[in-house]
């Protein structure tokens, strides 16, 4: 929910985003082994993707929800005084979370 993974296409350089549940590389190697088949969704030629070449970036959703909630937040305790705390600490904090997430997936390397 909170990353979403891609690999760009070998043949038309487009990039396709990839459905994985594992948090990182060797957890996928374990579970799907080091080549992965997809179809591109341009080209649609199927290709054999090594799992190194996938990779993850952070989503929007997240933080857009971390905005929302914090917007609700702040209404309901804008009389208190650490309202500030609460507009910038929740949405800050998902999206380092987020970052680190795909950090950590995208640094971690399966050896060829």
């Amino acid at each position: 929910m909170f990353i979403n993974h891609f690999y760009d296409c070998p043949s038309c350089k487009a990039k396709n985003k990839v459905s994985i549940d594992a948090d990182d590389r060797g957890q996928l190697q374990m579970k799907k082994g080091e080549e992965i088949g997809y179809t591109c969704n341009f080209c649609h030629k199927k290709e054999k993707i090594h799992i190194n070449k996938i990779y993850a970036e952070p989503t929007k959703i997240g933080f857009i929800i971390g905005i929302i909630i914090s917007c609700i937040i702040t209404i309901l305790f804008w009389n208190l005084g650490f309202v500030v705390v609460l507009i910038f600490g929740l949405p800050m904090g998902i999206y380092l979370y987020q970052q680190n997430l795909a950090r950590n997936f995208n640094n971690y390397r399966i050896r060829k």
